[in-house]
């Protein structure tokens, strides 16, 4: 990694700590929500399954039952936050961006590009906290030469030079569940990937074994703000379609 490309990674990993830390407090601030909801829930089920007209009747075994179920789901929540509290930080993040860094731009050439794109300011950036489905913020970054994508603790570099076509898919995963007396099956949106496609031969196709990769948005709104970001800053955008 030469000099200029360690300067980048610093003040990139200076921004991104401010994200995390935004990312952290919005996650705390959910938390005591959720523990409450959970045990107001619980005892609110045992009072409508008792009735309210028998509340005194029910009384003791919403004490016995719901009330000590709720606290135990509330408690599971705190563990749950309490957990991901201590499996991320901003040492795994440099150690991603590090691990890309050394994966898509070993070659001098790329290095010394991707710093005259990135000291230019020729790019745009869009953040997403995803605070229910990820443990970190996803950040992306296109110029005109390279972009970068940051999500789930991963961090990847893309050589624009490389790309034949880009493309949206809609992701769906499968769920079952009970329509009266019958079992459905059905496919569910889960979020929008951005489909890209390296010219055969590239040095992209090369590094990865194969002609594609996706970059997954949570929603087709997250999607739109990264396609039009890659618009506004990739004069070869027109090329892709």
């Amino acid at each position: 990694m030469n000099g200029q490309l360690k300067t980048w990674l610093d003040g990139e990993l200076k921004e991104y700590e401010a994200l995390f830390q935004e990312f952290r407090r919005k996650v705390k601030k959910n938390v005591p929500l959720w523990m409450a909801l959970s045990v107001v829930l619980l005892v609110s089920f045992g009072v409508l399954g008792g009735g309210i007209d028998n509340l005194s009747e029910t009384l003791p075994n919403i004490l016995k039952i719901n009330l000590p179920v709720g606290c135990g789901i509330a408690a599971f929540i705190w563990l749950c936050f309490w957990i991901q509290g201590k499996s991320t930080s901003m040492k795994k993040v440099q150690d991603a961006y590090e691990k890309g860094i050394d994966q898509f731009l070993k070659r001098e050439t790329d290095q010394e590009l991707f710093c005259k794109q990135m000291k230019e300011g020729n790019y745009g950036t869009v953040n997403f906290l995803n605070t229910k489905t990820e443990s970190y913020p996803t950040r992306f970054i296109a110029g005109p030469d390279y972009w970068v994508h940051f999500s789930s603790g991963f961090c990847r570099f893309i050589r624009t030079e490389d790309i034949e076509k880009i493309y949206g898919t809609e992701e769906t995963s499968r769920v079952s569940y009970n329509a009266g007396n019958k079992r459905v099956s059905q496919n569910v949106a889960v979020g929008v990937s951005l489909v890209i496609v390296y010219r055969d031969g590239s040095l992209s196709a090369k590094d990865i074994g194969e002609r594609e990769e996706r970059i997954f948005f949570q929603s087709g709104n997250q999607f739109r703000q990264a396609l039009d970001m890659i618009a506004a800053h990739c004069p070869r955008y027109g090329s892709w379609h």
